[in-house]
């Protein structure tokens, strides 16, 4: 091994594994088709693309851009225009993010959607890890560490 095989945008692309958890324990399909901590050979999980991966470092970078501009527009705003700035910071960061989700999310195992296989599409990434979701800061947090996605390079 050297350090040619610390290769983070393929490793990005290629994507890691995320097994979803609540309350810090690990979700797993259960025989009933339900979700529960009760440990099967079913895990629930994401297979995730990371910052490294060319779409969603560009979310991320729009994402910083939008914030940036909303920092300038505050600093020459008057005070009865702040709050309408805040809500299209809100609208704009939200639909980023969204994508972000849409864009790092390329398959998953073991989720279930009304008692049912769901099929890893577009709607069903914004129903299981998407904004206002119960697995969204889990999710949005593992696309951005970097490291997670070289853990096979030290293995070499």
């Amino acid at each position: 091994m050297d350090f040619a095989d610390f290769d983070l945008a393929t490793a990005a692309e290629a994507g890691t594994w995320h097994h979803f958890e609540m309350n810090g324990s690990p979700l797993y399909r259960q025989d009933d088709n339900s979700i529960g901590a009760t440990e099967t050979d079913k895990p629930c999980r994401v297979l995730l693309k990371g910052i490294g991966s060319d779409a969603t470092m560009a979310i991320l970078k729009e994402i910083t851009r939008v914030e940036q501009a909303h920092q300038f527009r505050l600093q020459r705003s008057k005070d009865n225009e702040i709050e309408g700035l805040i809500i299209k910071l809100e609208e704009k960061s939200e639909g980023a993010m969204r994508r972000l989700i849409l864009a790092s999310v390329s398959d998953w195992e073991n989720i279930v959607i009304s008692g049912k296989d769901a099929e890893c599409n577009a709607e069903n990434k914004l129903k299981v890890c998407g904004p206002k979701t119960s697995f969204f800061a889990q999710t949005y947090q593992r696309v951005l560490e970097r490291h997670d996605f070289l853990k096979d390079a030290a293995k070499n």
